[in-house]
């Protein structure tokens, strides 16, 4: 990551809302399933800040790779997730889902 680019994507996990929808994201689901029911404006901010950040690809919503940057290793990105209450993993660690209720 080059100049000041790495400060948006701090940006949005300094965020409860837009670290919540990420982390969904990394775990599989779409963009739209992880706005929906949010009002129209803050889903169009939640998005402008993932766009700008370029975690998620402008035109198609899709998660980029830009978190290679930090780690090309995804079971560490998981790890992390866990570690920091936003995802929990099975007993038997096949699966990993987002945390209903977030840490305070």
């Amino acid at each position: 990551m080059t100049g000041n680019a790495w400060r948006s994507v701090i940006a949005v996990l300094a965020n409860d809302d837009t670290r919540r929808m990420l982390a969904r994201l990394l775990l599989g689901e779409s963009l739209h399933s992880v706005t929906a029911g949010l009002p129209a404006g803050r889903r169009r901010s939640i998005v402008r800040a993932l766009e700008r950040s370029g975690l998620i690809d402008a035109e198609t919503g899709a998660l980029r790779e830009r978190l290679a940057a930090f780690s090309d290793d995804t079971a560490v990105l998981r790890r992390y997730l866990v570690d920091h209450g936003l995802a929990e993993r099975r007993a038997d660690g096949s699966q990993y889902a987002l945390v209903a209720e977030l840490p305070t």
